[in-house]
């Protein structure tokens, strides 16, 4: 391969003003010909970018420029600057965007959230550059000493986007009963920011550019858990919990005679009888004697006769299955006494068809009835008993193991039921709203298991239901990156902003906490900050269909975080995603990572108007909800704003600062200077692309007045007041953290994907859904981005699609609108 460069030249670049300069050669030979050179801008890579942006003329700094064989320059960058490697799109997914959709144009949208990594952060203290970000005992509010300083940073907090500021203690209700808010003002009738929201949004963006520990972070308890692909159930096992305390053992039902022996077709046949329940499917059985009358649902657990035909299923996926068309309390003789001339004509209908070629079976077996928790459920479950000598497989012990593993299952589902809704006509699984007296496993208990050479590997209270990952998020993040424990281990935001120890199972700690250095000492709103009283829109996009007289908009609806979505929570070790559809199984595993710290998306290509939904306008207004709001549902997930904090709005906010760290107040100057490169996000609706706020510190010498431990310590011995430090020598500590966070690749990382998480895109911004049309759900996408293929022992389970979130640095961060649609 010819190498079409030359060696890179190092020099010192002078800031001219307008261009940066620096003498070096571009012949072959570097020692001649060496020449002062203006350098292009358009060659500036980022961090010299942002340098040159915010550096006085006259202002030096070392670089390195690649040149190409010709002498022409390639790339001028920083000489200490740490070249991240570049991440490119994913071929597939570029593929599946290029193809036409439905209306001939290209697709795609861009998910709400991304996440910038967080790669282990122990190499910080080895770089003397880094080692002020490693983890250390924080210095002492006793005492003032050499590196720290004092004073008063006064900021802009410009909004981009609408404010929203709930006021919640004086919430109201629409007619359906939902949430419905004013903005929260002071006596004057100004808009109220809280202090609290200030600084937790500082926080969270200055916890990302400085690489440090999590501030936060939910551990749950017990891993999550995903829903097995239906493939999945033919290996499962009906069996029954048996016995009592630490007697207690899986009493199994594969039932050794459910084989067909002459069967018309051969195929799979499942283990457990189904039980017609719901739908037009539910008008196939009927309940006898002791049973007539009763509602299915109350049967469960409940030993019956049954009397059985054999049904096969076609159209796509092929099987055998034993159908319940009569269930009594009688014994299996009786009941063929009664029923011995029934006729069965009426079963073959739909997909399921009679094989006469079987005659009639009664068996005995216990009900799994677990409920109508989905529409497309159309059946229960008989776990038929062995009629007469021992159980075909022995007896199986309860183990901690099994109560572990069904625990979490247990927990999954519980936590899933905290942000999914019960659509109307349906209801929660057994399992789910009685899952405090199932935990313990009581004996008469239902469910499934796996098996492995006759050992019990999974316990499952459903046929496709969930399975735990491995291991917990808390399992796979980074020891260096877990909220601190003791004093010693504070990270650079804990030591700025403040620490609370984690307490122990105990509820004890081994410390009380740590102040810190920085506190919001006022916040008030500037002359042109205004209040705009909400009103519907006239879209015909996204025109409400009921309560038009009343006043405020409903937002759409927003989406509660799902960790269990590993293709979006979880990746590589090394911050990437996770492979594309690889199987569920490799999400939370040892060898995976947590994709990072969550950032909001935000689209600076919007109309004018779109903005004042009072008026007409042909683009869709993804902040506008479009649910009928005669929907009980819809009404629970909803919220209505009568005002909010208008864009161009500006608020003047003050922050105190006591003691901190000069690397550390080098890094805060940075963020908070970065106007619309880097804008913070604050209040409700982040996902809607409200909140979007610029930052700008007001350099005015009474104004922002900062000093030094040396001039404090001069004020104390000559008892006057210093000056505070020029603004030109603050902004050189923001260019030395630029140049800190360049030089390591942590921190790289850190701030270069911080600032392409919170850059704006003009793609269109959305939850997933299967299309552009606003109708669709986001689990119709998710559920389709699971889609598998196979199950056979000849045709393992495949993931069709399996999308996962794109890395925050790829150059086009779109997803795919219709992943389930195969396009050639």
């Amino acid at each position: 391969m010819i190498d079409k460069n030359m060696p890179p030249r190092v020099a010192t670049a002078v800031h001219q003003g307008h261009h940066l300069t620096a003498a070096f050669s571009v012949s072959p030979d570097p020692a001649t010909n060496i020449k002062e050179r203006k350098l292009p801008q358009p060659k500036f890579s980022r961090p010299l970018a942002e340098w040159f942006a915010n550096a006085e003329p006259g202002a030096q700094v070392q670089i390195s420029v690649k040149l190409q064989i010709s002498g022409n320059i390639e790339q001028v960058r920083l000489l200490a600057e740490t070249i991240l490697p570049e991440i490119p799109n994913d071929p597939q997914r570029m593929k599946a965007l290029d193809a036409p959709g439905p209306d001939g144009t290209r697709e795609g949208f861009v998910n709400p959230y991304t996440f910038v990594p967080t790669p282990e952060r122990t190499s910080l203290q080895d770089s003397p550059a880094t080692a002020a970000f490693a983890d250390r005992a924080p210095n002492s509010h006793a005492r003032i000493t050499s590196g720290q300083w004092n004073g008063t940073i006064t900021v802009t907090f410009t909004c981009r986007t609408p404010l929203l500021l709930p006021d919640t203690a004086n919430s109201l209700q629409d007619s359906c009963k939902r949430t419905t808010y004013r903005t929260l003002t002071d006596h004057q009738g100004r808009p109220l920011l809280a202090p609290t929201s200030v600084k937790g949004a500082i926080r969270s963006a200055y916890e990302t550019i400085t690489a440090s520990r999590y501030g936060v972070f939910t551990e749950p308890a017990l891993p999550y858990a995903y829903r097995m692909p239906p493939g999945a159930a033919l290996d499962l096992v009906p069996a029954v919990v048996q016995g009592e305390g630490d007697q207690r053992y899986f009493h199994l039902c594969p039932w050794p005679d459910r084989k067909p022996r002459t069967a018309s077709i051969t195929g799979s046949v499942l283990n457990a009888v189904w039980v017609p329940a719901y739908r037009d499917r539910k008008q196939q059985l009927r309940l006898l004697n002791g049973l007539s009358g009763q509602v299915l649902s109350d049967l469960h657990g409940r030993k019956v006769t049954a009397r059985i035909r054999l049904m096969s299923r076609g159209k796509g996926s092929h099987f055998l299955l034993w159908q319940a068309t009569h269930l009594s309390d009688s014994s299996p003789q009786a009941l063929q006494r009664i029923l011995s001339q029934e006729s069965d004509d009426h079963l073959s209908k739909g997909k399921y068809q009679l094989e006469n070629t079987e005659p009639p079976r009664f068996v005995e077996g216990i009900l799994s009835v677990t409920g109508a928790s989905i529409r497309t459920k159309h059946d229960e479950r008989l776990f038929v008993l062995p009629s007469e000598g021992p159980p075909e497989i022995p007896l199986q012990p309860v183990t901690s193991e099994h109560q572990d593993f069904w625990n979490a299952i247990l927990h999954a589902y519980r936590q899933a039921a905290t942000y999914n809704t019960v659509p109307q006509g349906l209801a929660r699984s057994r399992h789910i709203d009685q899952a405090e007296q199932l935990m313990n496993l009581p004996s008469g208990t239902p469910l499934y298991v796996t098996m492995n050479s006759n050992k019990i590997t999974g316990v499952y209270p459903v046929m496709i239901g969930r399975i735990p990952y491995d291991n917990t998020p808390a399992d796979i993040l980074h020891p260096s990156l877990r909220p601190a424990r003791l004093l010693s281990e504070l990270s650079a935001a804990d030591r700025v902003f403040g620490w609370v120890p984690t307490k122990g199972p105990d509820r004890s700690s081994k410390s009380s906490g740590y102040r810190g250095r920085l506190i919001v000492r006022s916040i008030v709103p500037n002359t042109d900050c205004t209040i705009t009283e909400l009103n519907h829109s006239t879209s015909k996009s996204d025109q409400v269909t009921a309560e038009p007289n009343e006043p405020g908009i409903v937002l759409s609806p927003l989406s509660s975080p799902k960790p269990t979505q590993f293709r979006f929570y979880t990746g590589a070790t090394s911050g990437r995603p996770t492979a594309k559809a690889a199987p569920k199984a490799t999400g939370y595993q040892n060898d995976s990572s947590l994709r990072g710290r969550k950032h909001y998306r935000w689209s600076s290509n919007l109309p004018d108007n779109h903005w004042d939904p009072t008026t007409e306008t042909t683009e869709t207004r993804e902040y506008l909800d479009r649910t009928s709001t005669d929907d009980e549902t819809s009404s629970t997930q909803t919220t209505r704003y009568l005002s909010w904090v208008a864009p161009q709005s500006s608020f003047t906010v003050q922050l105190r600062v006591d003691g901190i760290g000069t690397d550390e107040l080098g890094a805060l100057i940075w963020l908070l200077n970065q106007g619309s490169n880097a804008p913070l996000r604050l209040g409700p609706g982040k996902p809607l692309g409200f909140g979007v706020v610029e930052t700008q510190i007001d350099w005015s010498t009474d104004q922002t007045q900062l000093w030094e431990v040396n001039a404090i310590k001069e004020s104390w011995r000559t008892l006057g007041r210093p000056q505070p430090a020029l603004p030109e020598k603050l902004k050189i500590l923001a260019n030395r953290f630029e140049t800190q966070a360049r030089s390591h690749p942590v921190l790289a990382e850190a701030v270069e994907s911080y600032c392409r998480a919170v850059a704006p895109t003009d793609a269109a911004i959305h939850y997933p859904r299967p299309s552009p049309d606003r109708t669709n759900k986001i689990y119709e996408w998710f559920a389709t981005n699971e889609k598998t293929t196979g199950g056979s022992k000849n045709n393992p389970i495949k993931v069709v699609h399996g999308w996962p979130l794109p890395h925050v640095r790829e150059p086009d961060q779109r997803l795919p609108y219709h992943p389930f649609q195969d396009r050639k």
